[in-house]
């Protein structure tokens, strides 16, 4: 038959199975994604691994880093070698914060080292001192004194701390005018005060003082140190009487009577009367009586 076509024409049709014609290509193409496979799952492995050393653990190595310098291990680094990476720059980061906090710790240690010693130095001095060294508020309350003061005025240490000082002033109205000087100048110098002791007696002292100011500058109170010159004004007074007085008799020498006559001479202006008695045989007299009477026959003349 010619199927429709004309006679003398010859169709030939050659079929081949898919399975047959495309054997080769799947072949290849699985091979080549099994490789692929592989080659992923290498990498991924090798990515999995990388990411452990060079990520995962130095992350792990800076939170164990700063886990110890929170507890007060100002030691500890995250070490190096310190590459261009974030984590790498962020280990040396923290490196030298860790570093400059152990600097700063070493210099606190060191301040308060210092400092501790300084203290020693001055409360062995403040408690040694044979000076009364005292600390007052600006209310007028004792803050602190050494033992020098204590023994000065007759009281306990706990007899003062914490009481008024107008307790050691002769006249508390001293105490006002110390204030004022003293806050004005914001100190004073051997400034001249009159203190009693527990047992009623007197003292001169000479008050060398300064403020205590607050950071502010407000003044919390005075600090200073007490000298006791009461034997020295008794013997500057004592002086003074004898360039003035006779030893023996008690009476007015001529030292006093030269003095007084230029003072007259040169301050008043009215009449003044002078009487000058020699007394004879002045020398027997003592030497018939004794020296231990030789003063009773001048004093007698006198009065």
């Amino acid at each position: 038959t010619s199927f429709g076509q004309p006679y003398g024409t010859v169709f030939v049709s050659v079929g081949i199975p898919k399975k047959v014609a495309f054997a080769a290509a799947n072949r290849n193409t699985f091979r080549n994604f099994a490789w692929l496979t592989v080659v992923a799952l290498l990498g991924f492995i090798a990515a999995w691994f990388g990411a452990d050393i060079f990520v995962i653990r130095s992350v792990n190595t800076l939170l164990k880093t700063t886990k110890m310098l929170a507890e007060g291990d100002l030691t500890v680094r995250a070490g190096g070698p310190y590459g261009q990476g974030e984590i790498a720059q962020l280990a040396y980061s923290f490196d030298q914060m860790a570093e400059s906090l152990e600097l700063r710790e070493a210099e606190r240690q060191r301040t308060e080292k210092e400092l501790r010693e300084s203290e020693k130095r001055y409360r062995t001095l403040f408690q040694e001192s044979r000076d009364a060294i005292y600390i007052t508020s600006r209310e007028g309350k004792f803050i602190d004194a050494n033992q020098s003061t204590f023994d000065l005025f007759g009281y306990s240490k706990e007899e003062m701390i914490g009481q008024s000082v107008l307790m050691i002033y002769a006249n508390p109205a001293d105490r006002q005018v110390f204030q004022q000087n003293i806050e004005k100048d914001g100190f004073v110098r051997d400034y001249e005060l009159k203190f009693r002791r527990k047992d009623g007696s007197e003292l001169d002292c000479f008050l060398t003082s300064t403020v205590r100011l607050s950071s502010d500058g407000t003044i919390l109170g005075y600090e200073g140190i007490i000298r006791d010159i009461t034997k020295s004004k008794q013997a500057e007074a004592r002086l003074k009487y004898l360039s003035t007085h006779d030893v023996l008799t008690g009476l007015y020498n001529r030292a006093f009577f030269e003095e007084e006559m230029a003072r007259i001479a040169r301050g008043r202006h009215f009449p003044v009367s002078v009487i000058m008695v020699d007394v004879d045989d002045l020398k027997a007299t003592n030497d018939s009586l004794g020296h231990a009477q030789q003063g009773d026959c001048p004093e007698a003349i006198h009065q």
